[in-house]
């Protein structure tokens, strides 16, 4: 291990990637996060992180500050302030931050940067610019989007529902199915099934199945369905918490679980989260609820392919999705009522059972199942 730079100076956790707290801030008087140490970053550690950005030219100032982010599980994120330059810095992990064992080979991180460099050439304002990338360190470095951009989740809980960003966050989802759909070079780029097994298919859906005999037949049928389904360029991680708005630009984060695929996971794991915080944000429920109608409206509308037959993929694993949020290897945060957990296992495995796979019908179940 290379010796420590002395211009090196850590800074504390933050929540998200795009927010940094000026100095001499007061709090906002949200709980903040434990200041770090040197180990955080158990990747690059900050004397090396530091010698690799001067050995590689990308700055050359003398003083630097490492800011860790938190709030993902597979990676350590670092916000890079190097006199008037700021960015981020990404490095997988191998074992992601939750309770149980998931294990997932680094090589995610090249994937995320080529999906970024391949999106950017049709829609350049809905992702981050890519700044550099290294397949041997397997780490990628991003523009810093400043205070000037809020998380989508962090307005949704907050109690703000804009249908107007809904609607971009559709045309966006359904911008990046059309543009990649039947695309060879595409298929070829993201031929990462097996990456896409480990991230999303073995913790959410067959960790699931084990949980969940009674429902184990129909998990696994999906699971040999999605791994032999080849239609578009699928995002694998499009949830509000990897969205950034600002006034005139949203951004979409986190693509290493990026996959040629189906493109209804993306549709269903996006939804399955709203519905879950319409559970558990009661006096918010209905204003969700339009909202995922909205959602689906605009995807509909605007996605060239979409069809009676993908509605149902849609719906079946929007199902899947929220009770993996409940039983899978990365629960819901929020949903920690053991009511409301009860609530999703009784709700999806009768509406799997019964194929209740159109839009109409999981809502109105949904809705009656929040009136009892």
């Amino acid at each position: 291990m290379r010796g420590e730079f002395q211009g090196v100076r850590l800074r504390g956790f933050y929540d998200t990637m795009c927010l940094k707290r000026p100095r001499g801030a007061r709090s906002n008087g949200n709980p903040q996060p434990n200041r770090a140490t040197p180990s955080t970053l158990n990747t690059l550690n900050e004397a090396e992180l530091t010698d690799y950005l001067r050995e590689h030219r990308i700055t050359q100032q003398r003083d630097i500050e490492i800011v860790p982010l938190s709030g993902g599980v597979s990676s350590d994120i670092a916000l890079i302030c190097a006199g008037d330059q700021e960015f981020v810095v990404k490095q997988a992990l191998e074992k992601l931050k939750v309770k149980d064992e998931w294990h997932c080979d680094t090589s995610r991180n090249i994937t995320e940067y080529n999906a970024i460099k391949f999106a950017s050439r049709f829609m350049p304002d809905a992702v981050p610019k890519l700044l550099h990338g290294d397949t041997e360190n397997r780490l990628i470095l991003l523009e810093y989007l400043g205070t000037g951009y809020t998380p989508w989740k962090s307005q949704l809980l907050a109690g703000h529902v804009d249908e107007s960003t809904a609607i971009k966050v559709a045309r966006i989802l359904a911008n990046l199915h059309n543009a990649t759909w039947g695309d060879a070079e595409a298929e070829e780029m993201f031929d990462t099934t097996e990456s896409f097994y480990a991230l999303r298919l073995e913790p959410y859906l067959t960790t699931t199945a084990r949980r969940h005999p009674e429902v184990c037949d129909l998990f696994e049928e999906e699971v040999e369905r999605l791994q032999n389904s080849r239609y578009s360029l699928v995002h694998g991680d499009y949830s509000a918490k990897n969205i950034l708005v600002s006034t005139d630009r949203l951004v979409v984060l986190d693509w290493e679980v990026a996959w040629y695929g189906d493109p209804a996971f993306d549709l269903a794991f996006l939804l399955n989260l709203l519905y879950l915080k319409s559970l558990v944000r009661r006096p918010q429920s209905e204003n969700l609820l339009r909202l995922i109608d909205t959602i689906r409206t605009t995807y509909s509308q605007s996605l060239a392919q979409f069809d009676q037959e993908l509605e149902r993929r849609i719906c079946r694993l929007t199902l899947m999705l929220m009770l993996a949020r409940v039983d899978g290897k990365s629960p819901a945060e929020y949903l920690t009522q053991p009511a409301d957990q009860d609530f999703v296992r009784d709700l999806t495995k009768r509406l799997l059972v019964e194929e209740a796979f159109r839009f109409e019908e999981l809502d109105s179940a949904w809705r009656l199942k929040l009136a009892e």
